[in-house]
């Protein structure tokens, strides 16, 4: 059975609750949920031609971040791997307590069912399902990037949310909603770019804030029509009706709903939705499948959305050894409620040929964050850092090597002054550490240090104190791009064989915590923040022109994100910026690839 979009009346897709889903390679997958159901996808060689995957009795369907699509189907839990092959029933594995309920694949790796006993975890492994508050039938259906997993929780009289915690991962914490909060039949919830997790129900759509324990709001609805559907909008979330009208809903912090009407009408009830990377919006209405262009926005021309990062984080930077880049600490929000800053003392990993990222034992130091961070005889060296301390931080002079073989950790020869928020770069097998901040003031000082060396070696001082700064490194130069925090803002070139310094004059007024490449021959700095607020221009500078040139805005504001190139592609991740819709600063989660050179 071949069906494509505009489908013919007789060709229609069943009705019933719908679900759409976007694998790794782009590909869109369908499902119709039920008795009845069909999963079908898109060929991969055109977007509006659909082959069936199964027909019969499907309960849930979810796509884990390294590739295999998972199904409920008939009772059963199976496995479809992404190099194609037979699927692989793991029914016992998950423990049924019944009939399978709805799946959710998160951001780490974990498969959740509801109706089951136990969870599989992102390396594989099989094990208890967390303890649900007594009486309580709970169904996983969203992550956050603040390392939460949401559900809809239900007693048989009525509904709650309920949270996953790293701070508490062995049990659902209930939120204890006003009942009128979740009143009727849930139809579907979708966390969105701004950390908000969102449930809409038939007659209205409620708002969780995970920054916060409460009170959350809820938005009636504005259509006299029932809710059916909600995904990720363009701003916040695309919500549908039985009416077969589509509207985005935008709110921000604390203002008014703005309910922006996106189709008045369809030929029937909007049974799923999908914001797809590209920016299509995916539609399901009476059966027929539809693709629209109403939510894609200008920086889609230029970018590829990519798996998102294990939680949101910002202050961070790449080094690469060999397939991964790597990224350790940052500074972000995280658990529930996600009110107070926490620096994240783990190195992630992120797998090029795959895409998919992975979290890293922990430092040896407890609590560290704002470590310099590079690559050196293919093990990664961490200088430094900063700890929380009362109202303030306290940096630290330790080093740390990571090696990624055996995913552990060794103390290497400490820095001679304790520092945090270093820009390290490695050239010709020699690796330099440049600036920071110690508890009082930063520094213009420059070390280095070889592989097999047990001391530091002082090198020429910067132009000026160097702080919440980030670099690259071009054809043996080091290259230092710096906003005012600095107190040297501009671009910096240091050349090792030299032992020199020399500047470059910024084409705009040095954004402060910017992003900084190297790609293309050239030097990139993007994004950072501007006199009032972040921006999202790019630079790039050709050395061997002495020019500068535009390079296409980035998606989102960012300051205080990494940069690397992958595979001939300019790779984006992390960062912070001011949300209005937040009210606060937001440290995002998104991950973004350039297109092309542009």
């Amino acid at each position: 059975m071949v069906i494509s979009a505009g489908l013919a009346a007789a060709d229609t897709l069943p009705a019933g609750p719908g679900l759409f889903l976007e694998d790794r390679d782009g590909r869109i997958y369908i499902a119709v949920l039920g008795s009845e159901g069909i999963v079908a996808r898109n060929a991969s060689d055109d977007a509006d031609t659909w082959e069936v995957v199964a027909e019969g009795r499907v309960q849930g369907l979810q796509i884990a971040p390294d590739g295999d699509l998972w199904m409920a189907r008939d009772d059963e839990v199976m496995r479809y791997p992404r190099q194609g092959g037979e699927p692989v029933s793991r029914t016992p594995s998950f423990l049924l307590q019944g009939s399978p309920g709805p799946l959710l694949a998160t951001r780490w790796g974990d498969v959740w069912c509801a109706g089951c006993g136990a969870v599989r975890r992102g390396d594989a492994m099989f094990e208890a399902a967390p303890f649900s508050p007594p009486g309580w039938k709970i169904t996983p259906v969203c992550d956050d990037p603040f390392g939460n997993v949401w559900a809809i929780a239900d007693d048989g009289q009525r509904r709650d949310m309920a949270v996953l915690t790293d701070q508490h991962p062995h049990g659902w914490q209930l939120l204890d909603l006003p009942a009128n909060q979740l009143a009727g039949s849930w139809q579907g919830a979708v966390t969105d770019d701004a950390g908000f997790v969102w449930v809409a129900l038939e007659a209205s759509v409620l708002r969780v804030d995970p920054r916060s324990a409460g009170p959350h709001r809820s938005f009636a609805n504005p259509v006299d029509a029932r809710i059916t559907a909600i995904a990720r909008g363009g701003d916040q979330v695309v919500v549908g009706f039985a009416d077969g009208s589509l509207r985005e809903l935008t709110v921000d912090a604390d203002g008014p709903p703005d309910w922006r009407v996106i189709q008045a009408g369809g030929d029937g009830p909007v049974q799923a939705l999908l914001h797809a990377r590209s920016g299509s919006l995916w539609v399901l209405r009476a059966g027929r499948v539809e693709r629209l262009a109403d939510l894609e926005q200008a920086w889609h021309e230029h970018w590829d959305e990519q798996p998102r990062m294990p939680a949101g984080n910002h202050d961070h930077i790449f080094a690469r050894i060999g397939d991964r880049l790597y990224t350790a600490g940052g500074k972000t929000f995280f658990g529930w409620p996600a009110a107070v800053w926490v620096n994240l003392d783990h190195v992630w990993s992120y797998h090029i040929p795959s895409g998919t990222w992975r979290v890293e034992p922990p430092m040896l130091e407890p609590g560290k964050a704002y470590s310099g961070i590079a690559a050196l005889d293919d093990e990664l060296w961490l200088l430094g850092g900063l700890f929380r301390a009362g109202g303030g931080t306290r940096a630290t002079e330790t080093v740390e090597i990571f090696d990624p073989r055996t995913r552990s950790y060794r103390l290497g020869p400490p820095l001679p002054r304790k520092a945090g928020q270093v820009v390290a770069l490695t050239v010709n097998d020699r690796l330099y550490a440049v600036g920071g901040a110690d508890d009082e003031s930063p520094t213009t000082e420059v070390l280095s240090i070889g592989a097999g060396e047990t001391s530091w070696r002082v090198d020429a001082p910067a132009p000026g104190p160097v702080f919440q700064a980030s670099g690259c490194v071009l054809d043996g130069k080091i290259y230092i791009a710096a906003g005012p925090s600095s107190q040297c803002p501009g671009l910096f070139v240091y050349d090792p064989e030299q032992d020199s310094w020399s500047q470059i004059e910024h084409p705009s007024r040095p954004p402060g915590a910017p992003l900084c490449t190297a790609f293309n021959g050239s030097v990139w700095v993007m994004g950072g923040r501007g006199a009032k607020s972040g921006q999202t221009a790019s630079f790039a500078y050709a050395p061997d022109s002495g020019e500068w040139s535009r390079g296409p805005d980035l998606p989102s504001p960012v300051s205080w994100a990494a940069a690397a190139v992958v595979n001939g592609r300019l790779l984006i991740a992390g960062g912070a910026y001011r949300d209005g819709r937040v009210g606060d600063y937001f440290n995002t989660d998104r991950v973004f690839l350039l297109r092309g050179a542009k």
